[in-house]
């Protein structure tokens, strides 16, 4: 299939039905993250899995809250800079600009999130002091290797 264009390889298919497949945690896990929460530790979940994939975890292990509502950094459509979407459900509905400022207010009323893509271009609209306020995310998606060593390196920093 290699060469083959998208449309060639997905043509002429009958669909045969679902497969769901489950990753299951430790079961230790919840406990582990509670009692880090509960010595005053920040505990944060930087990973490669898609979005959802990352708060279905973040939520089963106690990172983020069951009762919170959850916001996704997101580049804007146009590529032109990233705004807060609702991190659930069917439409990326558009909740706010994204500012420096407003992080603070944010993370008290929402589980902040991020993927690379949207942290490079959150970066490029308003520059390093993105990194100042990246304790206040919960779950990091979608991370490369190097932005997660770089999301590792400033949380250090700042703690």
């Amino acid at each position: 299939a290699a060469g083959w264009a998208r449309d060639e390889v997905e043509s002429a298919l009958h669909f045969a039905g679902f497969i769901a497949f489950a990753c299951k945690t430790r079961s230790d896990s919840a406990m582990v993250v509670g009692a880090l929460l509960e010595s005053a530790h920040a505990v944060v979940m930087v990973t490669g899995d898609a979005p959802l994939t990352a708060l279905h975890v973040a939520k089963e292990v106690c990172i983020c809250a069951h009762d919170k509502r959850e916001l996704l950094l997101a580049t804007r459509p146009s590529g032109d800079g990233v705004h807060w979407v609702r991190a659930v459900g069917a439409e990326r509905t558009p909740v706010a600009d994204f500012t420096i400022e407003s992080v603070s207010t944010l993370c008290t009323q929402y589980e902040l999130m991020t993927t690379d893509a949207a942290l490079d271009a959150a970066l490029d609209a308003h520059g390093d002091g993105v990194l100042g306020v990246l304790d206040a995310f919960k779950v990091f998606a979608r991370m490369s290797p190097h932005g997660k060593a770089r999301v590792i390196r400033a949380l250090q920093e700042r703690n």
